[in-house]
């Protein structure tokens, strides 16, 4: 597995001029990587203030689309703090006791997803992805290794 994660971090390594004098490629990834995530643009916030900030400028338009669905940015925050509020009361998320955040998300790649991830993030807590295409064995085993507080289904 090492190797294939040489592979690409040395033929994508910046240039020399770009890392720290004497350094190997893997070294000037590294720098080169470190120096881009803390060069963060100001003003960008987590995911759920960036969706927020959208819905309160421009409340009407398109935040998603699927096919004949979709839903507006004043929709997406509305549904999200709805499903958010509800994972906080059933402890799923949040500040409970136990400290477990998990939320298992059981869904196919929807609106009711994204609505479903958003809500996550809001609520404060961390979802763990569960492909419904995937067998039982591997759901299961998936949950019972990853204890989710919650599973959200169709």
């Amino acid at each position: 597995m090492s190797s294939r994660l040489a592979y690409p971090l040395t033929s994508t390594a910046p240039s020399r001029a770009a890392s720290p004098r004497g350094a190997t490629a893997l070294e000037g990834s590294r720098f080169a990587l470190r120096k881009t995530n803390s060069q963060r643009a100001p003003g960008l916030g987590c995911v759920p203030q960036l969706v927020d900030a959208c819905a309160a400028k421009a409340p009407n338009a398109t935040a998603l689309s699927n096919g004949a669905e979709s839903l507006t940015y004043a929709e997406l925050t509305a549904r999200a703090n709805q499903l958010a509020n509800y994972l906080i009361s059933l402890g799923a998320a949040g500040q409970n006791t136990s400290g477990n955040n998990l939320v298992g998300l059981c869904l196919d790649r929807s609106i009711v997803g994204v609505v479903a991830v958003l809500a996550v993030l809001k609520a404060g807590g961390a979802f763990l992805p569960l492909d419904p295409n995937y067998p039982l064995e591997r759901l299961a085993f998936m949950l019972d290794d990853a204890q989710p507080r919650v599973v959200i289904t169709n």
